[in-house]
């Protein structure tokens, strides 16, 4: 049984993974090693509004988007 608060967790990065793969860098994120990985989804998910997760996302798209090889 998975506690709530990793389900949570999950949940919240299923729809993060969900815009990388939307605006086509998720392939780049893949790429990243595990604690990059883990780096940026705490930086998006440990914001409080929605707004500012959407912002996070944004920046983390962009991130992304520089990192195309």
């Amino acid at each position: 049984n998975i506690p709530d608060n990793i389900k949570e967790t999950l949940n919240d990065n299923s729809e993060i993974l969900e815009c990388f793969k939307d605006a086509q860098v998720l392939h780049i994120f893949e790429r990243l090693d595990k604690i990059e990985k883990i780096q940026i989804l705490n930086e998006i998910s440990t914001v409080a509004t929605d707004d500012q997760k959407a912002e996070k996302i944004i920046k983390a798209i962009e991130n992304l988007e520089t990192k195309r090889s």
